[in-house]
């Protein structure tokens, strides 16, 4: 192998596929050495241009779909190493396959926890106890403490660094947070006890928030949702979208709020003007909305009943609507018979957490083609001995997670590793600086 010239080497990498691509750099020295030259960058570019769909690109990169199309254009404007964006990719395949680890957090004083999110390396959870608290992802260490609510805080949302990708140790730098307090308060992820601004809402509690940019949406649990640009001097709301219903989910896609109703009703309205661009109301969830997640330009809605519709939008406009169901599949356990109902949902990657509420929590795996994708789970999560009240996943750059908040008080961090579990104990430490290192081959 050492005497073949560099042409007809880099003629053979050409052909290969990712994970063949990432074997070859264990044939020989020679090739070892050409795949840390900087030009081999480009190849891992074709690969995962390739095979990982854009939609997955765009939640891994961190841009909009738009964004990404523009961003590849320019060559001079690149990704770093698009070798770490296939492995993020190609490591989520393997979720429930490789030795897992739960990691326990506990601190939150009294009640439940209401949710909770991934941010890298650390995780973000908010509860009975009136407080948001940051925690390290490996040791379980409680790093932070935020107060300043007076009353449970029932939802977060983190606002996401432009162009950092999900598996960096800190990809986010706010975080919002919202109450019964009717209140609505903004945090330095890495000042603590700071609160950046606090957005009042007289009139009902908070039931969901989003944050992007400069801009934070809440829902209200009277039906109404409230804007605001917390980066000007009041904190007077820009305006109120009016839902007639319980609004579940809210996001924000490019320039318009998107809003996810418990009567089975996707709108889309401006966000420069609130008026509505696109209402869609879908017949199939007989027992409503429970809750809902986006990812890129992908919106999943998933019913008590058990039932999943995914909406894909085309910068701000509705395109397609497609339906998948999540009924009759197969339960591990006692009451095994009958159709689950569920409760919370998390779409990350090629991922999708569906959290019952009997307590498993089914993982699917979906790829460029969704039909029947949701007929046969791919890996089966307990998690506690409650039911989980959100679920969230990630990738940190070692493995896929899985984060739940539970009504015990408890929030729990899952882990695959790629190597034997006996190796788990050696790698794990309490020193933050030792990290379970990465597999090289992928």
């Amino acid at each position: 192998m050492n005497e073949l010239p560099f042409e007809l080497v880099d003629k053979i990498f050409n052909y290969l596929d990712g994970l063949s691509l990432a074997k070859s750099k264990g044939v020989c020295r020679k090739w070892r050495d050409l795949h840390d030259q900087h030009n081999y960058n480009v190849l891992w570019r074709k690969v995962c241009l390739t095979e990982i769909p854009k939609d997955v690109l765009v939640e891994i990169l961190g841009y909009t779909k738009k964004d990404l199309l523009e961003h590849l254009e320019h060559k001079e404007a690149e990704v770093s190493c698009w070798k770490e964006v296939y492995k993020e990719w190609h490591r989520s395949r393997f979720i429930g396959k490789w030795p897992t680890m739960c990691l326990e957090l506990k601190g939150h004083s009294s009640g439940p926890v209401y949710d909770a999110k991934i941010s890298g390396d650390r995780v973000v959870t908010c509860g009975e106890d009136c407080t948001v608290r940051i925690w390290d992802a490996w040791t379980g260490c409680c790093l932070k403490t935020f107060q300043g609510h007076e009353h449970r805080v029932i939802c977060l949302a983190l606002r996401r660094k432009p162009g950092v990708s999900l598996h960096h140790d800190k990809p986010h730098d706010l975080i919002v947070s919202g109450s019964d307090d009717c209140t609505v308060c903004i945090w330095h992820m890495d000042d603590p006890g700071v609160r950046v601004k606090r957005l009042v809402h007289h009139a009902s509690p908070i039931n969901c928030v989003a944050i992007q940019r400069n801009i934070v949406v809440a829902a209200l649990t009277e039906g109404s949702v409230a804007v605001w640009d917390f980066e000007l001097n009041d904190s007077e709301i820009l305006f109120r979208i009016n839902s007639i219903d319980w609004v579940r989910y809210v996001g924000l896609l490019n320039d318009a709020v998107l809003t996810v109703t418990e009567k089975n009703i996707l709108d889309l309205w401006s966000l420069s003007t609130g008026e509505s661009l696109v209402s869609e109301v879908d017949f199939h969830h007989k027992e409503g909305i429970c809750q809902a997640a986006s990812r890129g330009d992908t919106t999943l809605a998933l019913s008590r009943c058990g039932k999943l519709v995914a909406w894909q939008h085309a910068y701000g406009v509705k395109s397609d609507l497609r339906t998948s169901v999540l009924r009759n599949y197969k339960i591990i356990g006692p009451g095994a018979a009958g159709v689950q109902r569920g409760k919370c949902l998390a779409f990350s990657g090629c991922l999708v957490a569906i959290g019952t509420e009997i307590g498993p929590i089914y993982v699917y795996h979906l790829e460029k083609n969704w039909d029947n994708q949701f007929q046969k789970v791919h890996t089966i999560i307990h998690s506690g001995s409650t039911a989980p009240n959100s679920v969230a996943l990630g990738d940190d750059g070692t493995g896929p997670m899985l984060l739940t908040a539970g009504n015990d008080g408890i929030a729990r961090v899952h882990r695959w590793f790629p190597f034997s579990a006996t190796n788990l104990a050696v790698h794990v430490k309490s020193d933050d600086s030792t990290k379970i290192p990465l597999c090289d081959q992928t």
